[in-house]
């Protein structure tokens, strides 16, 4: 195997910083805009009807459902054999569920 080079390591080095970087600006971004968000699922969830989902100024605005994820379910699968699946399938459906907020813009 042909050596590491000092310029492939700096290199690496320097995109690991801009990356770390703009991890930081994503996260800092998401935090601006939680609020908005949050007002949003709550005007959705109060207007949005039986569709649970409004139009506003061009833009969809609608609820999913997500259920926590289970990490649980191959190990449990593997114990329990030949009904694993459907067993495991029941229990996920009894997990807490949650609405989360989808916004489509407008289709330029």
């Amino acid at each position: 195997m042909a050596r590491l080079l000092a310029a492939e390591l700096a290199e690496w080095h320097r995109l690991e910083l801009e990356r770390l970087k703009f991890q930081r600006l994503a996260k800092d971004q998401a935090a601006l805009q939680a609020p908005l968000e949050e007002k949003f699922l709550a005007y959705v969830q109060e207007k949005g009807g039986q569709e649970r989902a409004v139009r506003s100024s061009g833009f969809l605005l609608k609820l999913n459902v997500k259920r926590d994820s289970v990490k649980w379910k191959d190990e449990f699968v593997r114990v329990v054999g030949e009904d694993g699946p459907a067993q495991a399938e029941a229990l996920i459906a009894q997990q807490p569920s949650h609405d989360v907020l989808v916004i489509e813009a407008p289709s330029s």
